[in-house]
């Protein structure tokens, strides 16, 4: 594994792509909507040195506007009218937040960034390629995915895939982790790849200059993000590379399904994102995922671009109407609905009721596949010492061959009322460890779901327990 250092010429991460994005989101609508002064609330200046006028402001979310929205018991102008980036947004704010949708405008896609006219050709599977990855290099990003999505399409493809990740590493998680905010995300990460055995070896890029990647050259190059990640709205390093004339494999996920062309293939969501947050769970997903592309390969379809001509909704609204609607989410889903004003999604995703919240927003920013889980894994935390776990994961994953059929439910979250609904109509729960303290959990389990659904239990060691015979015990060695 290689790694290679160019200057550094930024601190910080994220204001890489704001800086960038806000100069267009400002030519667009003074050019288009005669709108001199919006108020871009990611930015330095929107988030520090903005003056809000008294009676109407246009404000332009980016990627973190749920944060920004909760922020609104600071906002004191009169009225205000939003734009957004991507539909994904739109929806999210309309159907989740309760945002009348008069008063939102998406920018068109390709006003911001043209795509170029002349692109390259997509590399055909038998070929040299390069897996080009800019920007940060983060687990919110969904980066191991993209690690063992290359891995899996070497390995068992024979595909000749060299991964360039060109970025900085952060420490921020992704909200399924459910970890705290800050962790040593470069340390896992190198190790994860260190454990691999490559064919071809990936290699890091780090402190390089916005813009600096798209000079480099690379043999058959393919722009590839499979962010999951929730403040996905637009992805400034998709359209850069559109717009130099990349083609990309992509997520189909928040800005990204907005992406069109021939030269673009798109994967859905559902094959990307693990809920449970558990690394060995994200391994079996990418490997169900690699599978997925090299099957659709050459399966890529042109998306036409519907929203071309933005409507401009004229509509405002009032600070008040702003502060019911922020009152009525708040007693929807509680308390921990303060964590979305801190920026910690993290946090409210673990909360049941901001799982209720999410799983809603995924359906919005993802493909909008529907799968139906027909068997349920319960694991506990990986990190702990039961030493047999992992390996009970390995063999059950290895018995199963599609991945769809599967969702890892943490233990804590097993008596979640949404998730007994969904084991009513499982083929079989599956418990990848065993304790004695257990046993009250199986048997409400037995007495609530119908027989037509099978409890499995792997242990390392023989048990003397009073469970039923409909449980059926598999055995590993620790």
């Amino acid at each position: 594994m290689q790694i290679r250092v160019i200057d550094r010429i930024y601190e910080d991460l994220c204001y890489k792509s704001i800086e960038a994005l806000e100069a267009r989101v400002k030519d667009f609508l003074s050019n288009n909507y005669g709108i001199k002064k919006p108020w871009i609330v990611d930015s330095i200046e929107g988030s520090r040195n903005y003056e809000q006028p008294e009676e109407f402001v246009d404000i332009v979310f980016f990627g973190s506007f749920l944060q920004r929205f909760f922020e609104s018991g600071n906002w004191v102008s009169h009225s205000v009218r939003f734009w957004v980036l991507c539909n994904s947004v739109k929806r999210v704010l309309v159907e989740d937040i309760g945002i009348p949708d008069e008063t939102i405008n998406v920018i068109p896609r390709y006003a911001l960034y043209p795509k170029a006219d002349d692109i390259a050709v997509f590399p055909r599977k038998n070929e040299e390629i390069s897996f080009v990855y800019a920007g940060r290099i983060s687990e919110s990003k969904n980066i191991e995915a993209l690690v063992y999505i290359t891995y899996y399409l070497q390995k068992n493809f024979a595909m000749k895939i060299k991964l360039y990740l060109i970025g900085n590493t952060d420490n921020v998680s992704s909200i399924y982790s459910l970890k705290e905010d800050q962790f040593n995300f470069e340390k896992r990460l190198f190790e994860l790849m260190g454990n691999l055995d490559w064919l071809i070896q990936p290699e890091v890029i780090s402190e390089v200059e916005q813009g600096e990647w798209r000079k480099m050259k690379f043999a058959n190059k393919l722009y590839v993000s499979f962010s999951t990640y929730n403040c996905e709205d637009y992805g400034v390093s998709v359209a850069e590379a559109q717009e130099h004339g990349w083609p990309c494999l992509l997520s189909n996920w928040g800005g990204y399904k907005e992406v069109e062309g021939s030269h673009v293939l798109k994967v859905p969501s559902s094959y990307l994102i693990e809920s449970s947050g558990e690394q060995i769970a994200l391994k079996y997903r990418c490997r169900y995922a690699a599978s997925w592309i090299y099957k659709n390969w050459e399966n890529r379809s042109i998306i036409k671009d519907d929203k071309a001509k933005v409507k401009n909704n004229e509509v405002y609204l009032s600070i008040k109407k702003i502060d019911k609607i922020r009152k009525k989410f708040i007693e929807k889903y509680g308390t921990p609905t303060l964590y979305l004003a801190r920026g910690q999604a993290n946090k409210f995703y673990a909360d049941k009721n901001g799982r209720k919240f999410f799983e809603s927003f995924q359906a919005k920013f993802g493909s909008g596949e529907k799968t139906s889980p027909k068997i349920f894994i319960i694991i506990n935390d990986m990190s702990e010492k039961i030493s047999y776990a992992k390996d009970a994961v390995e063999k059950i994953m290895n018995d199963n061959t599609a991945m769809e059929d599967v969702e890892f439910i943490k233990l804590n979250e097993l008596m979640w009322k949404n998730n007994i609904i969904k084991f009513k109509f499982a083929e079989k729960i599956i418990f990848c460890f065993w304790n004695r303290s257990l046993v009250s959990t199986v048997r409400f389990l037995e007495t609530c779901l119908p027989s037509t659904v099978n409890i499995c239990i792997y242990s390392n060691e023989k048990q003397e327990n009073d469970l039923s015979p409909r449980i059926k015990w598999r055995w590993i060695e620790s």
